[in-house]
């Protein structure tokens, strides 16, 4: 059963409530509500001369055509998925209890059919392919709540398994045949569990509903937090365990409020902040709300770091997440100026600097000229002067042909006379 069967909408409704509680507050709603995973040669990247200098001194379009549907769309949609549930009746205690048995029952007999599945491979030639499905299906036999997911992959892995049966007398072998008999058996229990778990679903979205209208104008749109819900409330049917005596509404609450909640924390933000960032968010929040009406005034973050035993550092990382996201295009005072006008260009070369790095190029050119040819060669690749990144040892000397030892004592030897006083004195004011 997919989310979208629970928002399929018949055409026409007849004989059916209007829910005029929830069309009403639908679009108006706004409630507080708290939302609840070195090479030691290579030399450091940086301006070669100043490097050469410190050495001698010892970074989805959408269609035009597309058009956003308007808000009375929405409140359309909205209204006709209300209607499509409102005449649906609440379930009882017992009625709960019973789709709880019938549920544990469907579960009960799929798994019966995967181990008879399973015991069926026993003494088989074990190919790849079925090794894959045994453990296929022995991952489906652990899971605690059969999702539709899981199902699919066990009708697979039991086909696949048939299939390999046959494959050697390309006949119907006896044990291919009681894996037949256990795959109708899987059929039947899973159209029983299905069917039992959409009753309680179909008769339990009006409590999705409910919660997701304290979740409304947070960032994402009222049917968005209703879909999300709904997955939460599937997930819901298919752990509840009727046994344990508490009602479906009370089990299915927190689920549904996870799945908005986890919602609201991977797409309402521009930029997505982890779900353990939002709670601890969450914690800071309240504890930063309870200071404040005992001591009259805001608390320092050493304060609330102490409520939350957490560093005052951890507190002012997790308040900057979760500042707004400010557009460079917003404008500033009269309109007229933008605050990205307001923000440097690091990228582009300022005038002076342009000047100082002219001058320090042909100084460093002026000290590489009393070098030896290839004295020069291995300092411009060793500092990367001139040709891009530094290199190591190794690369230098596969670049002229030698060892890598005789780079370094050449390399050795040049800084040595680039330490002489009268290129020191030419060299150091680059540092």
């Amino acid at each position: 059963m997919s989310v979208d069967m629970i928002i399929e909408v018949p055409a026409h409704s007849e004989g059916q409530t209007v829910m005029d509680d929830l069309t009403k507050d639908k679009l108006l709603l706004e409630e507080d509500a708290v939302i609840g995973e070195s090479d030691q040669d290579t030399l450091p990247s940086s301006m070669p001369e100043t490097l050469l200098a410190e050495a001698v001194e010892g970074s989805s379009t959408a269609d035009p055509q597309e058009t956003a549907p308007t808000e009375a769309n929405l409140a359309e949609l909205e209204w006709l998925y209300f209607q499509s549930f409102g005449a649906k009746a609440l379930l009882t205690r017992d009625d709960e209890v019973a789709l709880g048995k019938r549920i544990k029952q469907g579960d009960r007999q799929v798994r019966r059919a995967l181990r008879a599945v399973l015991s069926l491979t026993r003494g088989l030639r074990r190919s790849e392919s079925l090794k894959a499905c045994q453990l296929d299906l022995k991952a489906v036999v652990s899971v605690s709540g059969l999702s539709a997911t899981d199902l699919e992959k066990g009708k697979r892995a039991i086909q696949q398994i048939i299939n390999e049966i046959c494959r050697p007398s390309r006949r119907m072998t006896p044990k291919a045949r009681q894996a037949e008999a256990a795959l109708k058996q899987y059929h039947e229990g899973w159209a029983q569990l299905e069917k039992a778990k959409e009753e309680m679903v179909l008769s339990n979205l009006r409590l999705v509903v409910d919660i997701a209208k304290h979740y409304n104008g947070r960032g994402m749109s009222f049917l968005d937090l209703v879909q999300e819900g709904n997955m939460g409330l599937m997930k819901a049917a298919e752990r509840f365990d009727h046994r344990r005596g508490f009602k479906f509404s009370t089990y299915a609450t927190w689920w549904i409020r996870q799945g908005i909640t986890r919602a609201l924390s991977d797409q309402s933000r521009t930029i997505r902040v982890p779900v353990h960032m939002t709670e601890a968010y969450q914690r800071v929040s309240k504890a930063t709300r309870r200071l404040a009406q005992r001591l009259g005034r805001q608390p320092s973050l050493k304060e609330v770091a102490g409520a939350v035993k957490t560093s005052s550092d951890k507190v002012g990382q997790t308040i900057q997440v979760f500042q707004d996201v400010v557009s460079l295009e917003h404008p500033i005072g009269d309109g007229e100026t933008l605050l990205g006008d307001f923000i440097p260009d690091w990228d582009t070369p300022q005038a002076d600097n342009q000047v100082g790095l002219k001058e320090m190029t042909r100084e460093v050119a002026r000290a590489l000229g009393s070098l030896s040819p290839r004295e020069e060669a291995v300092i411009r690749l060793r500092f990367g002067i001139g040709q891009g990144e530094p290199m190591t040892l190794e690369e230098v000397g596969h670049t002229l042909g030698v060892t890598r030892e005789r780079i370094r004592q050449i390399e050795e030897k040049a800084l040595m006379k680039l330490r002489a006083p009268e290129f020191q004195q030419l060299l150091r004011p680059l540092l």
